[in-house]
């Protein structure tokens, strides 16, 4: 490795570090290791600095390595490798403020610590899955940026860099690099040089942005939460059952069904309250030993560090069923707004529950209740709507207004639903997900304090999720895994064809969506921004994540023949046609799936060859991709598999 005038060369168990003059080369350390030398590196890690003062240096045999002192290579600290592969590459790498030490190995991962540039020790180590084979480490700058980013040559490509003083992982959407350097030309602007062995690349990376997860163990189950950016905290609605065993011996069970004694994240707040609606009869006293209750509680937490500041567990069979943050009325402090129900063994329908606000802030009790409202049923759901409050209370819905005396007014009700689960809203519209009555949407007449009734989806779906997408077109999750979207006729000449809201798209997914919200897993990227629009995101009952959004009918229409193609294509592992799969059934009806493109089968093109893909898309109209529009009349020109391949890799970046 050579760095401005200084050079370590590696032979064998041979190291020998020179330095450059006018004359030459000169050999200032030459020492013979205790093992043989698989890596090594020198780059400068002083802030400012040009020339290093350390070399890192990677062992065969022992599985270990070290940091040695220049000039005279003395040996500062040494750290075994945990595992049983050879280290193939190491790099010394400075990062917003802390310097790390990172070593590929052999079977893809690569091991990282923080340097004490005090000490020399290596500490934090941490370990990540890059890939299934052998890694070389390359350090790059990004779009002319000042920080050195560090590009990841395996099976899996991918980029290393720093945001929020962590390193986090992005990937790249090649399927291998054996190597890379980056390329200083004129012509090719912050560009890279890329080679798998067989062909050559030449690339820019994006802009480095990656959804990085970070997990917090809370021991019981979360069903809801709720981000408030005034106070830097989050909300988070949590459930537990809890055995009493002999009196006071307490074991938590969560939704895995393994058992906590004490390590459940209410218990372990910084500060605890609880409370109880005073009308709520108590139930039975249980005839066993051993009586199991549902105990629910609400946390709040900072955003930043995740820690548990409050907990306020609800007593009794008060069970917590939504959540919101909001500012309510002319009063400007933010509430995170609680909907509870009573739920009682013996009835079949939640009789009571509350509305309570919390507010958070600074002092020394975190989170405080301050308001709550006794109502007759279960709120399951809760919005806000020009600084009011939409409540779904079993078969109503009811809208509060925050008056001067901060107090919860009822204003107006709707009880047209069988039970309504679910809320949205937008400007003065409410859209209803309903138990099995599908969707209905509402209307708020502020001047005459009533809901009217606007539109109505007469087909049955017994939903689990909705949203608004815009103020005519609205999205639906079932729980037979369906999705499906209506729109509302505004430009209807007859009056009863107006208050139905017209079926769209159906597609299969195979999820239960449970969530759903607007919203994006990474930055917009100006160029990709007028490919889509309306970007929601939802939630799946099986842990899963995903993006839909609205495209023009004119790039809509170019991939529903790109899918067709595909599907016809390449057969898939289930041997049955992508559109009897996609096929949206209930037990009522089946309907082939129509208004949904299927992304994965869409991005399933960039695992293919070109020449395959050339095969796809031959004889296709596609549109200009710097001239989409939702214009009818944007220019069409024969798919070619670059500009396709082109067109899919922007799409995949919304993800």
């Amino acid at each position: 490795m050579k760095n401005l005038g200084q050079l370590v060369v590696a032979c064998g168990a041979l190291l020998i570090y020179l330095e450059a003059n006018s004359a030459g080369f000169k050999v200032i350390t030459e020492i013979e290791c205790e093992f043989e030398i698989s890596c090594i590196d020198i780059t400068p890690i002083g802030k400012g600095t040009l020339r290093s003062e350390i070399c890192a240096v990677g062992y065969w045999t022992d599985l270990s390595v070290a940091l040695r002192a220049l000039p005279q290579l003395v040996e500062v600290v040494r750290e075994k490798i945990v595992g049983d592969m050879l280290s193939r590459s190491i790099m010394l790498s400075p990062m917003e403020g802390h310097v790390y030490l990172l070593v590929a190995l052999g079977d893809g991962t690569v091991h990282y610590f923080q340097i004490d540039m005090k000490t020399g020790a290596l500490l934090d180590p941490k370990k990540a899955t890059l890939g299934t084979q052998p890694i070389h480490l390359r350090k790059f700058r990004s779009r002319c940026s000042p920080v050195h980013n560090i590009f990841v040559c395996s099976d899996r490509p991918a980029v290393i860099y720093s945001s929020n003083q962590k390193l986090l992982f992005s990937n790249v959407n090649l399927r291998m690099v054996s190597t890379m350097t980056p390329l200083y030309a004129e012509a090719y602007p912050d560009a890279l040089v890329l080679t798998d062995g067989h062909s050559l690349v030449i690339g820019r990376i994006d802009d480095i942005q990656k959804l990085h997860i970070r997990t917090v163990p809370l021991g019981e189950s979360p069903s809801r939460i709720a981000y408030q950016p005034e106070t830097n905290t989050i909300a988070v609605i949590v459930e537990r059952l809890e055995v009493i065993l002999f009196l006071f011996f307490y074991v938590f069970v969560d939704a895995m069904g393994k058992h906590h004694f004490g390590q459940c994240a209410s218990k372990n707040a910084m500060e605890t309250s609880s409370s109880r609606l005073s009308s709520m009869r108590r139930e039975p006293t249980p005839e066993c030993l051993a009586e199991e209750m549902e105990v629910s509680s609400v946390l709040l937490l900072d955003s930043n560090t995740f820690e548990i500041l409050h907990s306020h567990e609800l007593e009794g069979s008060e069970m917590a069923m939504s959540l919101a943050s909001c500012q309510l009325g002319d009063d400007s402090q933010p509430y995170f707004v609680v909907g509870t129900a009573v739920i009682m063994s013996d009835e079949t329908e939640s009789k009571m529950g509350r509305i309570m606000m919390f507010q958070a802030s600074e002092g020394p009790e975190r989170m405080r209740l301050v308001y709550e409202k006794e109502i007759k049923g279960a709120a399951y759901s809760i919005q806000s709507m020009d600084g009011k409050l939409v409540v779904a209370v079993n078969s109503c819905v009811r809208l509060f207004e925050w008056t001067a005396d901060k107090e919860l007014r009822l204003e107006c009700s709707d009880f047209d639903n069988v039970t309504a689960l679910y809320l949205k809203t937008k400007n003065d519209l409410i859209l209803v997900g309903d138990l099995m009555r599908s969707l209905s949407l509402l209307s708020y007449k502020s001047m005459e304090s009533t809901f009217e009734k606007v539109a109505r989806d007469f087909m049955t779906n017994w939903m689990s999720a909705c949203e608004i997408i815009d103020s005519d077109n609205f999205l639906g999750a079932e729980n037979s895994y369906n999705l499906f979207t209506v729109m509302k006729d505004s430009f209807t000449v007859f009056k009863e064809e107006g208050t139905r809201l017209q079926e769209l798209g159906l597609f299969y997914l195979g999820e239960m969506v449970n969530v759903f919200c607007h919203g994006s897993l990474t930055a917009t990227q100006v160029d990709v921004a007028p490919l889509y629009h309306s970007s929601i995101l939802y939630g799946t009952s099986d842990g899963g994540i995903g993006v839909i959004v609205q495209m023009p009918p004119v790039l809509y229409t170019f991939l529903q023949d790109v899918q067709k193609r595909l599907a016809e294509y390449a057969e898939n592992c289930m041997r049955i046609s992508h559109t009897q799969y996609r096929t949206f059934e209930t037990e009522k009806r089946s309907e082939a799936p129509n208004g949904f493109i299927d992304g994965d089968l869409i991005e399933s093109l960039l695992d293919m060859g070109k020449d395959s893909v050339e095969q796809v898309v031959n004889g296709l109209k596609m549109p200009l991709l710097n001239s989409i529009s939702s214009s009818e009349t944007t220019e069409l020109v024969d798919a070619l598999a670059e500009d396709v391949l082109k067109l899919v890799e922007d799409l995949s970046r919304i993800h």
